[in-house]
């Protein structure tokens, strides 16, 4: 009965949001086409690019119950010495994805830009890749082992210890596959008034489950296994300097601060249908720098 209670409330919660942000779209845009009457300024075709070296999430997307064959993986080639007889299948337990990133991840953005009466309008779409390569310690010099699940096959074969001489498997989570890229895309409407802005985008990204080795003490990936593509649905509110320039001239290299909310929903493939997974809404800070360019000369308005 209660599940039953709290799943109707998961859906009232969504259906609540979605349907708040589509009001909200026709409010904005009634008021934005009373706007665009009294003063017909043209819309503006903009590119923007630029790398995000800092990103931060609060939510931890968790996975259990992994089969058997995704808990697998060989002796590196390396380590020709070792013998097989000490490898095996890798303890079943909850693995986490690392939600703190620090790789500079480049990105690229266009759409549509115009200047109203009292406030700015964006639309477009967004395209990055993100690098968060598989490591044993977060930016802040923590280690991530609790995240992942190990198993020596060298010095103390079947257990999980690490140390001097130790080789180990492990399964974990990831964005990326093999090539440790995330590539996300999402599309974004954004009203500002300088400096300050809000942002709704919509972002499908990846959820990889990854084997490899724990060797001298870095992680190396051997082989990646989608388990989902994840559609999350962000409400952002940001500030934006500027560097040179105001937004609506020609260039500007703009920095970003953000501040955001992000609403996850797994759409799981044929091997993620075999797993548990948790994927909860996170808050997110990241920081952005770019540069921005529109095509049309500037008028004057």
């Amino acid at each position: 009965m209660l599940e039953k209670i709290l799943r109707k409330g998961k859906k009232f919660l969504k259906e609540a949001v979605f349907s708040s942000v589509l009001i909200g779209s026709v409010f904005l845009s009634n008021n934005l086409y009373s706007q665009e009457k009294e003063k017909k300024i043209p819309w503006r075709f903009f590119i923007e690019g630029g790398i995000v070296p800092l990103e931060s999430h609060s939510a931890i997307c968790k996975v259990s119950n992994v089969p058997e064959r995704l808990r697998y993986a060989p002796i590196h080639p390396d380590d020709d010495y070792a013998s097989e007889e000490d490898n095996g299948v890798i303890a079943e337990k909850e693995v986490k994805r690392i939600p703190f990133y620090s790789f500079p991840s480049p990105y690229v953005s266009f759409g549509l830009f115009r200047k109203f009466d009292k406030m700015n309008l964006s639309v477009g779409v967004r395209g990055g890749y993100y690098f968060p390569e598989p490591s044993l310690f977060d930016l802040r010099g923590k280690t991530t082992l609790k995240t992942i699940s190990e198993r020596n096959y060298t010095n103390y074969p079947g257990t999980d210890k690490r140390g001097s001489g130790a080789a180990l498997t492990y399964y974990g989570l990831a964005n990326g596959d093999l090539s440790h890229y995330n590539d996300v895309y999402s599309f974004f409407i954004s009203p500002s008034i300088s400096p300050f802005y809000f942002e709704y985008s919509s972002e499908l990204s990846h959820l990889y489950l990854t084997r490899g080795w724990d060797r001298y003490n870095s992680l190396e990936v051997w082989k990646g296994s989608k388990l989902a593509e994840v559609i999350t649905h962000n409400f952002i509110f940001g500030v934006r300097n500027f560097g040179f320039g105001e937004r609506t001239n020609f260039d500007s290299c703009p920095i970003d601060f953000k501040l955001g909310f992000g609403i996850p929903t797994a759409f799981k493939t044929s091997l993620g249908k075999e797993v548990n997974l948790n994927m909860k809404p996170n808050v997110f800070l990241q920081f952005k720098m770019g540069f921005w360019h529109m095509f049309e000369k500037k008028q004057n308005e």
